[in-house]
Protein backbone atom coordinates (compact mmCIF):
# COMPACT_ATOMS: atom_id res chain seq x y z
CA UNK A 1 0.00 0.00 0.00
CA UNK A 2 1.22 3.49 -0.84
CA UNK A 3 -0.45 6.26 1.17
CA UNK A 4 0.10 9.74 -0.19
CA UNK A 5 -0.42 12.62 2.21
CA UNK A 6 -1.49 16.11 1.24
CA UNK A 7 -3.06 18.85 3.32
CA UNK A 8 -2.71 22.26 4.86
CA UNK A 9 0.30 23.60 6.74
CA UNK A 10 0.33 22.62 10.41
CA UNK A 11 -2.51 20.10 10.01
CA UNK A 12 -0.45 17.14 11.23
CA UNK A 13 0.93 15.54 8.07
CA UNK A 14 4.37 14.85 9.58
CA UNK A 15 2.81 13.56 12.80
CA UNK A 16 0.72 11.16 10.72
CA UNK A 17 3.83 10.03 8.84
CA UNK A 18 5.73 9.39 12.10
CA UNK A 19 2.78 7.37 13.40
CA UNK A 20 2.73 5.21 10.27
CA UNK A 21 6.51 4.75 10.36
CA UNK A 22 5.92 3.29 13.83
CA UNK A 23 3.64 0.77 12.09
CA UNK A 24 6.43 -0.30 9.69
CA UNK A 25 5.59 2.01 6.79
CA UNK A 26 8.61 3.41 4.92
CA UNK A 27 8.47 7.21 4.55
CA UNK A 28 9.46 9.39 1.60
CA UNK A 29 9.00 13.16 1.76
CA UNK A 30 8.80 15.14 -1.47
CA UNK A 31 9.80 18.24 0.53
CA UNK A 32 12.97 16.50 1.69
CA UNK A 33 13.90 16.07 -1.97
CA UNK A 34 13.55 19.83 -2.47
CA UNK A 35 15.56 20.51 0.72
CA UNK A 36 18.34 18.24 -0.52
CA UNK A 37 18.48 20.10 -3.82
CA UNK A 38 18.48 23.47 -2.00
CA UNK A 39 21.45 22.35 0.12
CA UNK A 40 23.34 21.28 -3.02
CA UNK A 41 22.74 24.72 -4.52
CA UNK A 42 23.54 26.61 -1.31
CA UNK A 43 20.01 28.01 -1.03
CA UNK A 44 18.82 29.08 2.43
CA UNK A 45 16.08 26.75 3.71
CA UNK A 46 13.19 29.20 4.06
CA UNK A 47 9.61 28.26 3.21
CA UNK A 48 9.56 30.78 0.34
CA UNK A 49 12.88 29.59 -1.12
CA UNK A 50 11.76 25.96 -0.99
CA UNK A 51 8.46 26.82 -2.67
CA UNK A 52 10.29 28.70 -5.42
CA UNK A 53 12.80 25.88 -5.95
CA UNK A 54 10.04 23.26 -6.08
CA UNK A 55 8.16 25.34 -8.66
CA UNK A 56 11.34 25.77 -10.71
CA UNK A 57 12.05 22.04 -10.67
CA UNK A 58 8.47 21.18 -11.70
CA UNK A 59 8.74 23.63 -14.62
CA UNK A 60 12.07 22.17 -15.73
CA UNK A 61 11.39 18.44 -15.21
CA UNK A 62 7.59 18.03 -15.20
CA UNK A 63 4.90 18.37 -12.53
CA UNK A 64 5.44 14.84 -11.23
CA UNK A 65 9.25 15.00 -10.98
CA UNK A 66 9.36 14.36 -7.22
CA UNK A 67 6.74 11.60 -7.36
CA UNK A 68 8.74 9.78 -10.03
CA UNK A 69 11.80 9.86 -7.78
CA UNK A 70 9.77 8.47 -4.87
CA UNK A 71 8.19 5.72 -7.00
CA UNK A 72 11.66 4.70 -8.13
CA UNK A 73 12.47 3.80 -4.51
CA UNK A 74 9.33 1.73 -3.91
CA UNK A 75 9.19 -2.06 -4.10
CA UNK A 76 5.94 -3.83 -4.90
CA UNK A 77 3.99 -5.18 -1.95
CA UNK A 78 5.45 -2.94 0.78
CA UNK A 79 3.75 -0.28 2.88
CA UNK A 80 4.85 3.27 2.12
CA UNK A 81 3.88 6.79 3.02
CA UNK A 82 4.72 9.68 0.72
CA UNK A 83 4.28 13.12 2.25
CA UNK A 84 4.36 16.70 1.00
CA UNK A 85 2.19 16.19 -2.07
CA UNK A 86 1.48 19.81 -2.98
CA UNK A 87 0.79 19.76 -6.71
CA UNK A 88 -1.92 17.78 -8.57
CA UNK A 89 0.70 16.56 -11.04
CA UNK A 90 2.50 14.82 -8.19
CA UNK A 91 -0.71 13.06 -7.12
CA UNK A 92 -1.51 12.05 -10.72
CA UNK A 93 1.88 10.38 -11.21
CA UNK A 94 1.51 8.49 -7.92
CA UNK A 95 -2.06 7.46 -8.80
CA UNK A 96 -0.70 5.50 -11.77
CA UNK A 97 0.36 2.92 -9.18
CA UNK A 98 -2.62 0.72 -8.30
CA UNK A 99 -1.50 0.47 -4.67
CA UNK A 100 -1.76 4.27 -4.20
CA UNK A 101 -4.38 6.07 -2.13
CA UNK A 102 -4.38 9.81 -1.35
CA UNK A 103 -5.22 11.08 2.14
CA UNK A 104 -5.63 14.74 3.04
CA UNK A 105 -5.11 16.15 6.53
CA UNK A 106 -6.72 19.41 7.60
CA UNK A 107 -7.48 21.36 10.78
CA UNK A 108 -8.97 24.77 11.62
CA UNK A 109 -6.66 27.62 10.55
CA UNK A 110 -6.18 29.16 14.02
CA UNK A 111 -5.30 25.77 15.47
CA UNK A 112 -2.78 25.17 12.69
CA UNK A 113 -1.28 28.62 13.29
CA UNK A 114 -0.78 27.82 16.98
CA UNK A 115 0.96 24.58 16.01
CA UNK A 116 3.25 26.56 13.72
CA UNK A 117 4.10 28.91 16.58
CA UNK A 118 5.09 25.86 18.64
CA UNK A 119 7.22 24.65 15.71
CA UNK A 120 9.19 27.93 15.72
CA UNK A 121 11.33 26.48 18.48
CA UNK A 122 12.63 23.98 15.90
CA UNK A 123 12.56 26.17 12.77
CA UNK A 124 12.94 29.91 13.21
CA UNK A 125 11.98 30.51 9.59
CA UNK A 126 8.26 29.78 10.09
CA UNK A 127 5.82 32.73 9.94
CA UNK A 128 5.42 34.53 13.25
CA UNK A 129 2.13 36.42 13.04
CA UNK A 130 -1.29 35.15 12.00
CA UNK A 131 -1.25 37.57 9.05
CA UNK A 132 2.15 36.24 7.87
CA UNK A 133 0.83 32.69 8.25
CA UNK A 134 -2.29 33.50 6.19
CA UNK A 135 -0.21 35.17 3.48
CA UNK A 136 2.19 32.23 3.25
CA UNK A 137 -0.68 29.76 3.21
CA UNK A 138 -2.55 31.64 0.45
CA UNK A 139 0.47 31.10 -1.79
CA UNK A 140 0.32 27.35 -1.13
CA UNK A 141 -3.44 26.85 -1.46
CA UNK A 142 -4.15 28.13 -4.98
CA UNK A 143 -2.18 29.37 -7.94
CA UNK A 144 -2.84 29.86 -11.63
CA UNK A 145 0.73 28.63 -12.28
CA UNK A 146 0.40 24.88 -12.92
CA UNK A 147 3.93 24.25 -11.57
CA UNK A 148 3.17 25.94 -8.22
CA UNK A 149 1.70 24.50 -5.08
CA UNK A 150 -2.05 23.92 -5.39
CA UNK A 151 -3.10 22.37 -2.11
CA UNK A 152 -6.81 23.04 -2.64
CA UNK A 153 -6.76 20.92 -5.81
CA UNK A 154 -4.74 18.17 -4.12
CA UNK A 155 -7.20 18.04 -1.22
CA UNK A 156 -10.10 17.75 -3.71
CA UNK A 157 -8.34 14.74 -5.26
CA UNK A 158 -8.01 12.93 -1.91
CA UNK A 159 -9.78 9.62 -1.39
CA UNK A 160 -10.09 10.39 2.34
CA UNK A 161 -9.83 13.49 4.52
CA UNK A 162 -8.81 13.38 8.17
CA UNK A 163 -9.78 16.43 10.24
CA UNK A 164 -7.16 16.76 12.97
CA UNK A 165 -9.01 19.09 15.33
CA UNK A 166 -8.62 17.28 18.64
CA UNK A 167 -5.93 15.45 20.59
CA UNK A 168 -3.36 12.99 19.23
CA UNK A 169 -5.28 9.97 20.49
CA UNK A 170 -8.31 10.98 18.39
CA UNK A 171 -6.09 11.71 15.37
CA UNK A 172 -4.43 8.30 15.62
CA UNK A 173 -7.81 6.59 16.10
CA UNK A 174 -9.04 8.14 12.83
CA UNK A 175 -5.85 6.93 11.17
CA UNK A 176 -6.32 3.39 12.48
CA UNK A 177 -9.91 3.43 11.19
CA UNK A 178 -8.71 4.34 7.70
CA UNK A 179 -6.04 1.64 7.80
CA UNK A 180 -8.63 -0.89 8.90
CA UNK A 181 -10.93 0.22 6.08
CA UNK A 182 -8.03 -0.30 3.64
CA UNK A 183 -7.54 -3.82 4.95
CA UNK A 184 -4.55 -3.10 7.18
CA UNK A 185 -5.73 -3.77 10.71
CA UNK A 186 -3.69 -2.10 13.45
CA UNK A 187 -6.85 -1.49 15.50
CA UNK A 188 -9.83 0.81 15.12
CA UNK A 189 -13.16 0.50 13.37
CA UNK A 190 -14.46 1.32 9.94
CA UNK A 191 -14.91 4.60 8.09
CA UNK A 192 -16.48 5.41 4.76
CA UNK A 193 -14.74 7.10 1.83
CA UNK A 194 -15.39 10.83 1.45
Amino acid sequence: MIIGITGTTGAGKDTLAQYLVGKSFLHFSLSDMIRDEARKRGIELTRRNLQDLGNEMRRAHGLGVFSKIALGKIKKGGNYIITSIRNPGEAKVLAQNQEFVLWAVDAPQKERFLRMINRRERDEKEPLTLEEFKKSEAREIESSDKSSQQLAECIKMANFIIINDSDLASFFKKTDELLHYAGIDFGGGQVLPK
